[in-house]
């Protein structure tokens, strides 16, 4: 089996009308900041913006060539933050696996916290969030502000929650482009 994390600005003209259909589902938008729905134009306009910005980077999950979700990282001066949203019906050990492969991207590149902010009505994704360690440190009346530790992923890693996530890892090839 095979993940490829497509950078956003190597996505051909399907593929971003692809993801933006998937962006754009009630389900995902629902629980997103912006909850209107993005026109082909912005999205387009979103992602020329990426191919300038050193500090976003935006990734579809593909898995035997079948889009499956999106990961990303946004690192601005106060922290660096993390967002992923998947197809309705996707393996949650796709899901699960690949959320592995992403945090270690991660942290392989940065040595700060990550931080994740998730609508209180979202109970799945801060579920999600704290399966893989992330701890709630404030809310506010909308949201749930969580972060993880390089250190607490570090030994996170060996929970009974992520170690049978790791078993897949020898059955699946992944590559970044």
């Amino acid at each position: 089996m095979k993940i490829i994390f497509k950078d956003f600005i190597f996505l051909n003209n399907n593929e971003i009308e692809e993801i933006l259909e998937l962006r754009n589902q009630t389900y995902i938008r629902e629980n997103m900041i912006n909850t209107e729905l993005i026109s082909l134009k912005n999205h387009i306009n979103f992602i020329n913006s990426l191919k300038t910005s050193s500090n976003k980077k935006y990734f579809a999950i593909f898995c035997e060539n079948e889009l499956f979700g999106s990961v990303n990282f946004v690192k601005n001066e106060k922290e660096l933050s993390w967002g992923l949203y998947f197809k309705n019906n996707s393996n949650p050990i796709l899901k699960s696996v690949s959320t592995y492969i992403f945090l270690n991207f991660i942290f392989e590149r940065f040595d700060e916290d990550i931080h994740s902010f998730v609508k209180k009505s979202n109970l799945q994704a801060i579920n999600f969030n704290k399966n893989f360690g992330f701890k709630s440190f404030k809310e506010d009346i909308e949201y749930f502000y969580l972060k993880l530790s390089k250190e607490i992923w570090e030994k996170h890693k060996n929970s009974k929650l992520i170690n049978p996530i790791k078993k897949y890892l020898d059955k699946i090839e992944y590559n970044f482009n």
